[in-house]
């Protein structure tokens, strides 16, 4: 088993005790979703694949052209009425660096405290994120209102994407970027295609490094799902954003995303 599945498995168990956990209030939540940024902090807060379990924040620690970051997930966030705020809990943090030799990314020191609870506020500019593991809140502005961010042209990539034969997820973990992409295979299993990927400012795209691993996910007769891993291949893929905001995906060594166009699927 690897370690990415793992840590899902210890957050399934904590999540399956957390049902005094108020359900997220869609209306005071909208203001919140998307990206935002601040002098070496990129946050993105979206919703759960299911609307009712709330939003999952983001955190991305990582100066400029750095090869390290450190990336706070949490899991379990909902909007407070009584406070105006988004309250956070069930927290991994995980420092990442990203090998040039190799061209790897690799994961470690990662956390998980379930009990640490940390909020965002609404200001008059943005938000402002509050931890006890900070020494002082941060404030956070949308990207296209910080003139000074480098990053802000492969941010525009991150969320999820969708087409009549995929899915696909994209996540900043700081130096590098995950693409994760689903496609049914027929008689209810889905394909499963891990990409990390760097973004190349020159040709404008994001393009993938090293090697990438391949699963299967298989349903189960109990309801639930087997992922057995199928192989890890040198697969060169690149991915561009279209002028009408489509997402273009195209593997070059094996045509798995045979030039595969996605529309964004929402926050």
């Amino acid at each position: 088993m690897n370690r990415q599945l793992s840590l899902a498995l210890v957050l399934a168990l904590l999540l399956g005790g957390l049902a005094m956990v108020p359900a997220v209030c869609a209306e005071g939540a909208d203001d919140y979703l998307g990206i935002w940024v601040a002098d070496g902090v990129t946050a993105e807060i979206r919703r759960e694949d299911d609307a009712e379990a709330g939003l999952e924040c983001r955190f991305v620690f990582m100066e400029d052209g750095s090869d390290d970051s450190d990336v706070w997930t949490y899991s379990n966030c909902w909007y407070d009425g009584e406070e105006n705020c988004l309250q956070c809990m069930n927290v991994v943090r995980e420092h990442q660096h990203y090998d040039d030799i190799w061209q790897v990314l690799e994961a470690s020191d990662w956390s998980l405290n379930d009990m640490d609870f940390s909020r965002l506020d609404r200001t008059e500019a943005g938000l402002r994120f509050t931890a006890d593991a900070l020494g002082a809140p941060v404030d956070l502005v949308r990207p296209e209102e910080d003139g000074t961010w480098t990053r802000g042209a492969a941010l525009a990539y991150l969320g999820r994407w969708r087409s009549e034969d995929a899915t696909l997820r994209v996540e900043d973990l700081g130096p590098a970027y995950l693409f994760t992409a689903w496609v049914p295979l027929g008689n209810g299993a889905t394909g499963k295609w891990s990409y990390t990927c760097r973004y190349d400012a020159t040709e404008g795209r994001m393009v993938s490094v090293s090697v990438s691993p391949r699963s299967v996910i298989t349903p189960t007769e109990e309801g639930g799902t087997i992922e057995e891993e199928v192989g890890w291949d040198n697969s060169k893929a690149f991915f561009t954003l279209t002028d009408d905001g489509l997402l273009l995906w195209s593997d070059v060594t094996d045509g798995d995303g045979e030039d595969m166009t996605l529309e964004r699927a929402g926050d």
